[in-house]
Formats: C-alpha cells, structure tokens, sequence
C-alpha cells in the first residue's frame, strides 16, 4: 500500500516534476499534504488528477511556521523536501516532528531532502577547469587515465548546503529517521504537465534562464572570468526519475542512507563558455542582437546579476555512481541536447520575461 507523503516545494521546479512523478508511480502514495506559502496557488491544487485511493490536501503555511512543520512531519511516514536547501531551521522542526513520531511508534520515518552539487564549487572564478571529481559511492585514488574521485565525506563543512546535510546526517546517525539526501546538478529543460499547465508549479529552472536573462539584458552573452569551469548537467525529467526511485528503494530498505545516502543527479557536464556560446547563438538566430560571442561580466555587472557572488564561475565534478548502482538511467546525457534546450530557453525566457532584468537572483544552486 502507499505511504502517507508530506511534500514541501511543490509550486517549485523541482518540486512540480518530482510531485507529479510520485503520482504516476504503480503503487503512489496513500495520501499527500502539500504544504503551501501562496493562498492564491492552494485552490489549484484541488483540480489535479489523482490515482485512485490517493488523496491530496493542502497544508498552508512556510517554512517559517516551525510548529506546523513539527506536527505534519509526526503524521507522516514520508518526508520529501523539494523547498530551500538552506533552511536549517526549518530542517530541525522537520527532524524533531521525525524524532517525536519514532518515540511515539517505534518506527523510523524516511526523509528525502534536496540538497545540490553546488557542496562541490571551487573559488575558480571561470579562469580554468578543474579534475577535482567527488563520487556519491566509493571514493579511488588517481590513476594514470583517471584523476581521483573524492569522497563526499571530504567536502568542507563551509561549502553550500553542507550545513543542513550534515545536520540530516546526524540525526540519521541517532536513528530518528532514515534520510536519502539527493544533489541535483544544472538542471535544465522546460518543466511539464498538469502541475504546470494549472499554474501551480514553476517551469522554469534557474541556472541557465538566468545566464539568458542576463544576456538579453545587456545585449550579448555573459560569463565570468573566462567561462572556463565545468559544471555537471541533468534534465528535469531525468532528476525527477531519481526522486521516484529513491523514493521507492527507500521503502524496500535496500539502498544506503545517512552518509550512505548521497544521491548524485549527473548525467553529463559543461563548460560555462559553451553554454553562454548557445546563449550567444539564440540572441542573434532570433534577433535579440548581433553579437554572438560572449563577452565576461564586469565587477559592477556580477553585483548587479549575481549579488557580487562568482559561485556560477566556480567547477563543480561529481559522479553519479551510487544513483546508478541502484538503477537510476539517465536518459538526456548528450551535451548538444543540453545546449539546444539552452538555445530554446533563451526563446522563452524572451517571450515571457521580456528583456529586461532588474534584480539580482539570490540562488545557491
């Protein structure tokens, strides 16, 4: 039978494709509360399409809102945290509602959090790549064909959400819960279905719609430093699949958790200046401008696009072995798909944003 499933960031990106892919599983959840910050958005949700014997409810509140979060994660058996990756405080409202559930039962909840390869980002600035390569399963030293891949382990406890990931990891260590931690990469690909068509859910990724928004913004393609660095790709669709799976395996109790549960979304990787290059290609293909190559953002434009932070400029390498040791198949691995769809989002992004960006975005991937 399903489990009871409670969901933080369905209206997002992510959250969206992961939501509607555990509703097309064989065996979905029994029931489902999503919770929900937007009162606008919480009525939409009584219009998807639910299998049978499935139910789904709204939890309004934030993830500020701490006793909510508390009582809702007593009642559930599965967590699945699809919201802000940073949000320790909310994390631990979610752990102890985990905690109180297992003394209260005697069983362990399963929780799958969101974290992202962004733990793995060097200082590069865009000035060059890097063979500094993390793996989510078994760490090996240096070959001659093969630089060494690094154990998740070794990440530094500064590194972006590696505070909350080392929090989750603890309290699985005390045996409060079960916790699968997932690293998305740069995901790309325009997000769909009911979710989205309701507007519900957030189609947009955030990575490359914002290197073309920028682009469109100041008339050619942006990079940092050079463009040098190397960043690992995933498609929304193939992310959400990992989701599902782990999702599944969990249940059976046949895959690793705590400092065993790291799951990598990689499927293939990039350069920065590649990518803005597409950017580059759809400005002038479709007449946004007539400068194709990029060009590399100044001080000023960095504090304008990116809050004076170079993390886009940063390497960031992983492999994705223990994801795939439990059958996760990626189906978008080739680069030229990645910057086709980098192309086509700059179309979209035109049309829907205009050309014009004023904020600075405030994401850690």
């Amino acid at each position: 039978t399903g489990k009871s499933v409670f969901f933080l960031g369905a209206t997002g990106y992510i959250g969206g494709s992961v939501l509607s892919k555990l509703l097309s599983l064989p065996t979905p959840p029994s029931s489902i509360t999503c919770l929900v910050r937007s009162a606008d958005k919480a009525p939409l949700f009584d219009q998807l399409s639910l299998p049978s014997g499935t139910t789904l409810k709204v939890l309004q509140g934030s993830l500020e809102e701490h006793d909510k979060l508390i009582k809702a994660a007593e009642e559930h058996e599965v967590i699945v945290n699809t919201a802000n990756a940073d949000a320790l405080d909310s994390i631990k409202a979610l752990m102890q509602g985990m905690k109180n559930r297992r003394e209260k039962t005697g069983h362990r909840s399963l929780f799958i959090q969101t974290s992202g390869t962004g733990v793995m980002v060097d200082q590069a600035k865009g000035e060059y790549p890097t063979d500094v390569t993390y793996t989510d399963l078994n760490p090996m030293p240096k070959t001659r064909d093969d630089p060494a891949l690094l154990s998740m382990e070794e990440i530094p406890s500064s590194a972006p959400h590696r505070e909350v990931d080392i929090a989750i990891n603890e309290g699985d260590a005390k045996g409060d819960f079960k916790s699968y931690i997932i690293l998305p990469s740069t995901i790309w690909g325009q997000a769909k279905g009911e979710i989205y068509d309701k507007g519900i859910s957030n189609s947009f990724s955030d990575q490359m719609p914002t290197l073309s928004r920028i682009a469109l913004d100041r008339g050619v393609a942006g990079m940092v430093g050079k463009g040098a660095n190397i960043w690992p790709h995933v498609n929304i669709s193939d992310i959400a699949d990992l989701f599902a799976l782990v999702y599944q395996r969990s249940q059976k109790g046949d895959i690793g958790h705590g400092k065993s549960g790291y799951y990598l979304g990689i499927s293939g990787e990039y350069t920065l200046l590649a990518a803005v290059q597409a950017i580059g290609q759809a400005l002038v293909e479709n007449k946004f401008s007539d400068k194709s190559q990029p060009t590399t953002l100044s001080e000023e434009e960095m504090k304008k696009y990116y809050g004076g932070s170079y993390y886009m400029g940063g390497n960031s390498r992983g492999r994705a072995d223990r994801s795939k040791s439990i059958g996760w198949r990626p189906k978008y691995t080739d680069e030229r798909d990645f910057l086709r769809v980098v192309r086509e989002e700059t179309v979209r992004c035109e049309k829907v944003f205009g050309r014009k960006l004023e904020e600075a975005t405030k994401k850690v991937y």
